[in-house]
């Protein structure tokens, strides 16, 4: 196990905001702090799961390993940030437990004490996010507009594939429209003067839109992370991870609920 140091791609990762009693010093404490001292098991999918004894073990060995300290303001604002984010309606990305809003679009997570509090914050985002979703739609169309003059692209084809409509192989001629297309799009958006400087103002656009959301979301994740510290004065505050990556055993870390009797906060890194 690890504690938060990042994660692992194509797997599943969530970090923990953990607030316990006081610092741990052995196992047994982290047991009665979790599971008021009693044994018992946690299991997930079809793993046989790990006892509670287990799971106590693993998250002091993981906070002994860190020599781990109580966590500050920032190290949970840094943890937080990234999750705030809103798809506005129209948008096919689904997660479960999405609930849309009276606009038809969702915010990745459940507003609370702990997850955008402050709600006028919350719908400046959603209105940041939203506008830019406009202005995106209509660079899209200038960029489209500017490469038309490349002339008509071809039906995508590839040497060894299959239309999926005919469902016979691509022929030599459809695959060289193809490669002499994508050949002639990448020599002009190299040296057409016109598409250059759309693509330029375009990513300084962007750069500026998501520093200012970025700030936006240190703001909000700021509040959220200080009511979870004010909520929880002397105890001592700590930050661990646990990916499936890792097999059975992470699985069962992340997924198990295994902080359900301590104040905390699960953030998902998919």
């Amino acid at each position: 196990m690890k504690t938060r140091n990042g994660f692992v791609s194509n797997s599943s990762s969530s970090s923990f905001v953990v607030a316990f009693p006081k610092m741990p010093n052995s196992e047994s404490d982290v047991l009665n702090f979790m599971f008021n001292g009693k044994e018992g098991g946690v299991s997930v999918y079809d793993y046989d799961g790990l006892s509670y004894a287990q799971v106590a073990k693993i998250v002091f060995d993981d906070l002994e390993h860190k020599n781990a300290k109580a966590v500050a303001l920032k190290d949970i604002v840094e943890l937080f940030y990234p999750r705030y984010h809103y798809y506005p309606g129209g948008h096919s990305v689904f997660w479960i437990g999405r609930t849309n809003d009276e606009h038809g679009g969702a915010e990745t997570g459940h507003c609370g004490r702990y997850y955008g509090n402050d709600k006028e914050l919350m719908e400046q985002l959603r209105k940041m996010i939203v506008e830019d979703e406009g202005i995106e739609k209509s660079e899209r169309e200038e960029e489209a507009r500017i490469k038309r003059r490349i002339g008509p692209r071809p039906a995508y084809a590839y040497k060894g594939g299959e239309n999926p409509y005919t469902k016979k192989p691509y022929t030599a001629k459809e695959i060289k429209a193809h490669d002499d297309y994508y050949e002639k799009e990448k020599e002009f958006i190299k040296n057409d003067k016109e598409y250059k400087d759309f693509d330029t103002k375009r990513w300084e656009r962007h750069r500026i839109h998501w520093d200012k959301v970025h700030k936006l979301q240190e703001k909000i994740a700021k509040e959220d992370a200080q009511n979870f510290l004010d909520d929880n004065k002397g105890k001592f505050v700590f930050i661990v991870s646990y990916s499936d990556n890792d097999g059975a055993q992470g699985c069962t870390m992340e997924h198990g609920n295994i902080f359900r009797n301590v104040p905390h906060v699960a953030v998902s890194q998919h």
